[in-house]
Order: structure tokens, then C-alpha cells, then sequence
């Protein structure tokens, strides 16, 4: 599962920084971005109190450029940047907690026009944690149970003017670790702060073009299918891993070239539950009936080019276990093949616990 997401997010990462750096009749704009961060871990479990010491911090160097296309997804987009950071962490509690260091590509959403200086960033990557739960030599360590994690982060920040290409930059937001229980424990650790860094800026040489002069293309969809696997660690630390299988169905409300606008049904079977039972000596007679969930979702793609991002706010309405929380959520990136056929990595979140990484396929007809 790690060598497979190893993989995916490398291709990813590669595909960002090759996309960023065609070959254009203009100059775009190239910002080398260091920044420092404070902050805390957030309290999300009483599990994770007693290891929050002190403060958190981040240093990181990060490169990024600006789209050179002047397709209609990157117009309408405000011309995004992509980039790629190099993130090093401490914790706060370098004797259970240790440090991280975290390489991320991510996506820069400029808010109103192609060069405000209010804009959002969203980067997944992965992370190495040098301290991990151990029954023996680290057994306080409820968070995370392996040393390889993915790192998300979700950043909010502004611009100011310093002199000439230079600029003053500061925001705030979250950087979350997990292993999607592929390794117990998994609790998580989220870490929200704010920053305060230097742009080193490279001018853009030619206009924007402007969206409303451009014809989008017809997006044709009538159903979105997709099936998904993961696997995870239960029960206890150490102990074996078992899939769980992911159905969905969606229709798309609405539709464009570049955002799409989802309500589905989920239905999930969880082999980890169904084992439960039997090891348990439960005596519960459709021991299958209890080790599936199923939900409703409403959810939302933002497209640019062969990429999209995907957010998913779902319930569930059947679920004989009882899950962490009866609200979900599910996060993820995926590779459009084809107009088809897409590719993906998701993880499925309970209010802040991540459940799985799951690795899915779409078709959409």
C-alpha cells in the first residue's frame, strides 16, 4: 500500500512540476517561497492530550510557478500556481512525538483575479516521522503508528509589498499526519498555526486573457461510477490487516468543464469488522450484514486539465456498528485518463481521524 501510494503521489508531484514549467511565449510568474511557522497541535480526542507539551514548528522552502496555459480551466481558475515544498516539523514533544519532514506538492487558488495576493493552497505528500508508537520503547505514542505518513496541507495566506520583486507573506493554516490506519494507532496529528515568510517573486511578461471571452466545452455526464480498496490494521497494533471494499454511485447536478457538482450513495464493506465478530464469538447470525455501512453524500470536483481535486460530505444511513462519527468525510486527487475513465487516491475522514486510504476507479457515462 505505501510503495503503491509512494508511486501514485510521485507521478502526481511529477506531472504538477512538468505542467508548470512548458514552454510558453510569455513569462510567468516564478515565486521561491521560505516561511516559518507556530502553532499547536489540535485537541480533536482526549487520546492526544497528554502529548501536547508546547509549540509546534515549521520551517519550509518551497518553489512554485504559475500556469502557462491559456486553456479555458486555467483561465477560469485565475491561472493557478503549482509547486512543490519541502516542510521540516517539530512537535513539540521531541521525546514521544519527535520531528517530521515533509515533501508536498500542492496547488496555489488565487481569490478574484490571476494576481491578487489573497490566495489558498492545498498540498498532499508524505511525510517521515521520527517517532512512532512502540509497545516497548515509545508506548505513550497514541497518534501514529509508523514512521511513513502522508502529509496534507491546507494554507490560507496574503501578500504585502516589501521593494521591487520582494514580498512579505503570512496566513494561516493546517498541516495533518496520518497513515489511514494502515498501522495502528491513527489518531492523527493536526497541526494549525500561522506563518510568516519571504516571496522572491519573477514577473509575468503578458497579459491575462479574460474568461468570459473564451467558450467553455460541453461537459457531458449522466452517472459517475466508482469502486475503491483499502486495507488497515485492527483492533490492536501489530495485528493483521483486512480490505474494505467501496461502491459508489453519483449523479452530477451540475457539470462543466471545470467543476462538477455530486450527490451519490456510498456502500462499503468492511472485512475488518466481519473478522471482529468471528474472533469475538459473536453471536450475531448475517455477520456480513454487520460489517457493511452504506451513506449518502453530496460532493464537489474542481478540474485543471488531467487533475482534479475532490471534496465529499457524506451520513450514513445503515450502519449496525456503531463508526466514530455518523458524519463523513472523503478528500482526494485524481487522474482523468481518459474522458471516462479516472483514477484516484482518497481518504475518508472522521471528524479529524483519518478511517482509510483508499484507492479507487471511476467511469462516468
Amino acid at each position: 500500500m505505501y510503495k503503491l501510494t509512494l508511486l501514485f503521489l510521485t507521478i502526481l508531484s511529477n506531472y504538477v512540476i512538468s505542467y508548470a514549467q512548458e514552454s510558453a511565449n510569455c513569462l510567468q510568474s516564478i515565486n521561491f517561497e521560505p516561511k516559518f511557522y507556530v502553532g499547536n497541535i489540535l485537541d480533536h480526542t482526549s487520546k492526544l492530550s497528554h502529548l501536547i507539551k508546547g509549540y509546534c514548528t515549521s520551517t519550509e522552502l518551497g518553489f512554485n510557478k504559475q500556469s502557462n496555459s491559456n486553456k479555458y480551466w486555467s483561465v477560469k481558475r485565475n491561472y493557478p500556481h503549482f509547486g512543490l515544498s519541502l516542510i521540516y516539523t517539530t512537535m513539540g514533544n521531541k521525546e514521544v512525538l519527535g520531528n517530521a519532514i515533509s515533501l508536498v506538492p500542492n496547488s496555489y487558488f488565487s481569490f478574484f483575479k490571476p494576481n491578487s495576493f489573497l490566495r489558498f493552497r492545498l498540498g498532499v505528500g508524505l511525510s517521515y516521522l521520527t517517532k512512532r508508537f512502540h509497545i516497548v520503547d515509545n508506548p505513550t505514542h497514541t497518534a501514529i503508528g509508523s514512521y511513513l505518513n502522508a502529509a496534507a496541507q491546507l494554507h490560507l495566506f496574503t501578500y504585502f509589498k516589501l521593494k521591487g520583486n520582494t514580498f512579505l507573506n503570512t496566513g494561516i493554516g493546517l498541516l495533518h499526519f496520518s497513515n489511514g490506519a494502515y498501522r495502528l494507532p491513527n489518531l492523527g496529528i493536526n497541526i494549525y498555526g500561522m506563518n510568516l515568510g519571504i516571496s522572491f517573486m519573477k514577473d509575468r511578461a503578458t497579459e491575462y486573457l479574460d474568461s468570459d471571452t473564451m467558450k467553455p466545452a460541453k461537459a457531458n455526464e449522466l452517472v459517475n461510477f466508482r469502486t475503491a480498496i483499502s486495507f488497515k490494521e485492527f483492533d490492536a497494533p501489530g495485528g493483521p490487516r483486512y480490505p474494505m471494499y467501496e461502491l459508489s454511485v453519483a449523479y452530477p447536478f451540475y457539470k462543466s468543464e471545470i467543476k462538477r457538482a455530486f450527490i451519490g450513495v456510498d456502500g462499503f464493506y468492511d472485512k475488518a469488522i466481519y473478522y471482529s465478530l468471528i474472533t469475538t464469538g459473536s453471536g450475531i447470525e448475517n455477520k456480513h450484514k454487520y460489517s457493511m455501512r452504506s451513506g449518502v453524500w453530496l460532493g464537489y470536483e474542481l478540474k485543471m486539465n488531467k487533475v482534479s481535486l475532490i471534496g465529499n460530505w457524506g451520513y450514513y444511513i445503515f450502519t449496525p456498528t456503531a463508526p466514530r462519527s455518523m458524519f463523513y468525510q472523503r478528500w482526494g486527487v485524481q487522474y482523468n485518463a481518459t474522458d471516462n475513465i479516472s483514477f484516484g487516491l482518497t481518504m475518508k475522514v472522521h471528524y479529524f481521524v483519518v478511517d482509510v486510504f483508499a484507492w479507487g476507479i471511476s467511469y462516468r457515462l
